[in-house]
């Protein structure tokens, strides 16, 4: 079988959820069966290295704040270039400019990714819009069931059309050795600190307030207790000036975007999550397959991850009290937070694990391909 091209359309590869979980498919998919081109809406972000270094190009289109009207007919440029057998989409913004340019084609395969379109209010002109453009997609895939429910109630997609595919961990990245001690030590934090972890970007989506308000409630049960933020974004300054209100500003390091993520999350007691809204978290599944307990908000796909009372707890989203409890009753049962943790390990082994993505995607890109063949 000849090479299936994908032409694959994002806003960014900054640095997300959304952007690692493409970029750790895209870079696992078989090179001998798919070839792959990127096309950025705006910037390429950094994760854009990772892809070159592969042999994967990546065009960015430079969008400007607006609508970016110019934006359909340099995707339909980049289609006559590359001459792709499909197009994927991946969320909102890249899924209106791609189907633009691409609607009156009809043996172009038109693939709709969706990681979490429903996390802020959406108008009825654009729930309309995209109603229409999706009559002329052949598969919308979305990352978690609760996003499936939500196209089919306000999105009025039909079922048969949408697909759910998990994303899923690279485990090969997680199983090395860790000396604990030493990442420990490198932060200040010694043997007997029990440690929070947060990994994501500082902005009003991930509520990182709500955890650094409820990490101050845990830190006056437990004196010890550091909190660690792991990741950048708007928020900063106001975090920053919150923990030092709340009388916590030498318990909460700041960690700023980091290489060694997977380390730090098995130097770690637990890691907490405080979003107000998720598509399928990309850092619980981490923290899963690094065998650590998981508090989070009961928001998205995150009850998908999370085995209530099993692999971690899930609350209610913006009550620091709530987050502060089981935060704090994790932090005392040291028995209860390893087997937590050891059972996430086992869920993710099973269920969320990338080469299963990878094959997931695989195949509805080959039936697709074939499907579209034999009608010709």
């Amino acid at each position: 079988m000849n090479k299936i091209k994908i032409l694959r359309i994002v806003n960014s590869l900054d640095i997300g959820g959304l952007e690692h979980g493409v970029v750790n498919v895209a870079l696992r998919l078989d090179k001998n069966r798919f070839d792959q081109i990127f096309c950025c809406l705006r910037g390429k972000g950094v994760l854009f290295r990772k892809l070159e270094s592969r042999g994967i190009s990546v065009v960015a289109l430079n969008k400007q704040k607006g609508l970016g009207l110019d934006l359909p007919f340099k995707i339909r440029k980049l289609i006559k270039k590359y001459n792709p057998d499909i197009i994927q989409m991946h969320n909102t913004d890249p899924f209106q400019q791609g189907m633009l340019a691409s609607i009156f084609l009809p043996n172009l395969i038109k693939i709709r990714t969706d990681h979490n379109s429903f996390a802020s209010p959406i108008s009825k002109r654009v729930l309309f819009f995209n109603r229409i453009l999706s009559k002329y997609c052949n598969k919308t895939i979305v990352v978690s069931n609760k996003l499936k429910r939500n196209f089919i109630v306000y999105g009025k997609i039909d079922p048969d059309q949408l697909q759910v595919i998990h994303n899923g961990t690279d485990l090969n990245k997680v199983n090395g050795k860790t000396n604990v001690r030493k990442v420990r030590n490198s932060l200040g934090a010694g043997e007997n600190s029990p440690i929070v972890t947060y990994v994501g970007t500082l902005r009003d989506e991930k509520k990182p307030d709500v955890l650094v308000k409820s990490f101050s409630i845990v830190a006056k049960q437990l004196p010890n207790a550091i909190l660690w933020l792991i990741g950048d974004g708007p928020l900063k300054k106001d975090l920053v000036n919150l923990a030092t209100n709340q009388g916590i500003s030498k318990q909460v390091k700041f960690l700023g975007f980091r290489n060694d993520v997977y380390d730090l999350i098995k130097a770690s007691d637990l890691i907490a999550l405080s979003s107000r809204s998720e598509g399928i978290s990309q850092t619980i599944m981490e923290a899963m397959a690094c065998s650590k307990p998981v508090v989070a908000t009961k928001v998205g796909g995150n009850s998908e991850l999370v085995r209530n009372g099993k692999t971690g707890i899930l609350v209610h989203s913006n009550s620091p009290e709530a987050l502060a409890e089981a935060i704090a009753k994790l932090l005392k049962n040291n028995k209860l937070a390893n087997k937590m943790g050891k059972e996430g390990r086992k869920r993710v082994e099973k269920y969320f694990n990338l080469d299963r993505t990878v094959s997931e995607y695989e195949k509805v890109y080959i039936d697709l391909f074939e499907k579209k063949h034999l009608k010709r």
